[in-house]
């Protein structure tokens, strides 16, 4: 195991140099988490993408999981669970489609 130890004056957005590209992952109906990201990453100087997430409270996620060719494998998942999966399956789509080496995936709640 590699540890890396940041002294605490560090500037976390230095931190973030050298990463291609920020995406992070919020539900339409979260936007004061949506408007949280934005102020902290806009600091960063890294191109920032939000992702829509799916929603397990409004959006037909058994639907998706057929046409996402995993049906039969997230049946123990909760609706949550399987949004979120959904959310990061549609993210790593994008990021193969996209120049750059080093991308950073967050979810909404994320904090520096």
């Amino acid at each position: 195991m590699i540890m890396e130890h940041h002294s605490k004056n560090t500037n976390d957005m230095e931190k973030l140099q050298g990463i291609d590209e920020i995406i992070y992952i919020n539900l339409d109906r979260a936007t004061e988490r949506k408007n949280k990201m934005e102020k902290m990453l806009i600091k960063s100087g890294v191109k920032v993408t939000r992702f829509q997430g799916f929603d397990g409270k409004t959006q037909d996620i058994e639907s998706e999981i057929s046409v996402q060719s995993f049906r039969g494998t997230l049946g123990y998942l909760n609706p949550g669970e399987k949004s979120l999966i959904l959310s990061y399956h549609q993210v790593f789509r994008y990021i193969q489609s996209q120049p750059g080496n080093l991308f950073l995936v967050l979810e909404d709640d994320a904090e520096f």
